[in-house]
């Protein structure tokens, strides 16, 4: 739990405090979190990067697609962020 929290604060929560924006919780209609999907400002990129995981069990079902489809309407209405990123990583 403690790493869990460090993790948290140090990552996105600091995040928000830094640029505004960050990672946000991927629920379910019925309010079952299931993962998360927001922006983030990863040293070493100059633009703000979609970054997304989900459990397990909620992977190749569209959620990544259908989440990262509404953190990048938030970002270009709400944020007026004009060029994000996407990077593809491997696991």
């Amino acid at each position: 739990m403690a790493e869990a929290r460090e993790y948290i604060q140090k990552g996105p929560v600091d995040s928000y405090g830094r640029h505004g924006f960050g990672l946000y919780a991927a629920c379910l209609r019925d309010g079952s979190p299931i993962g998360i999907c927001g922006l983030v400002k990863r040293d070493g990129l100059a633009d703000v990067d979609v970054g997304f995981a989900f459990l397990s069990r909620y992977r190749s079902q569209g959620y990544a697609v259908e989440s990262a489809a509404a953190v990048l309407a938030h970002a270009g209405r709400v944020l007026r962020l004009r060029r994000i990123v996407a990077n593809h990583g491997t696991r």
